[in-house]
């Protein structure tokens, strides 16, 4: 049952290799491939994110904004912005949207592509 309910928060790619390992494999080995596979997704960043952090930078520098300023207008920690300018963080669309309100441009003219 658990893990049948943790195979559905997985991307559809990897449903298929967690269907068949969890037929073959007990279940607390199956929950943790399931969790390595799971972070493996979440952090795979991209030149895309590293580009995009630098544009939030790059943004947040003309608005005269710190990062610890910035941070408090988004309502994240100043850890977060810094990861996200260094492209480490993805961003969620909704801070993304927060970002870019408090730095008074719009979502696409920060987006990279």
């Amino acid at each position: 049952m658990l893990i049948h309910l943790i195979i559905l928060i997985l991307p559809p790619s990897l449903v298929k290799i967690n269907s068949f390992l969890a037929s073959k494999l007990s279940s607390c080995v199956m929950l943790l491939i399931i969790f390595f596979c799971y972070v493996v997704c979440m952090v795979l960043i991209t030149k895309n994110d590293i580009t995009l952090g630098r544009r939030i930078r790059r943004f947040r520098k003309r608005s005269g904004l710190t990062q610890e300023k910035l941070a408090e207008k988004v309502k994240v920690s100043v850890t977060h912005i810094g990861l996200v300018e260094t492209g480490k963080r993805r961003l969620s669309l909704r801070t993304l949207q927060k970002i870019a309100s408090a730095l008074g441009v719009k979502v696409k003219d920060i987006l990279p592509y």
